[in-house]
């Protein structure tokens, strides 16, 4: 695999990513300042270093929980 097959993997992850923390916004306006706070956590966390996969992972976790309150 080369350096940018592996950039599209991070690519569509992220896209996915973005595109569940819309998703879950729309269906549950009441939850933006939550779902925005997981959000910014995993991209403060990704950009200090922290493996992508894992901190979407934690965040997105994390607001499943938040949708099963």
């Amino acid at each position: 695999m080369n350096m940018n097959q592996l950039n599209k993997m991070d690519d569509d992850m992220m896209d996915q990513f973005i595109f569940f923390c819309k998703k879950t916004i729309e269906e549950n306006p009441h939850l933006k300042a939550e779902v925005m706070g997981f959000f910014d956590l995993a991209m403060m966390e990704i950009e200090e270093g922290g493996s992508q996969d894992h901190e979407i992972e934690l965040a997105i976790n994390d607001i499943e929980e938040l949708l099963n309150e």
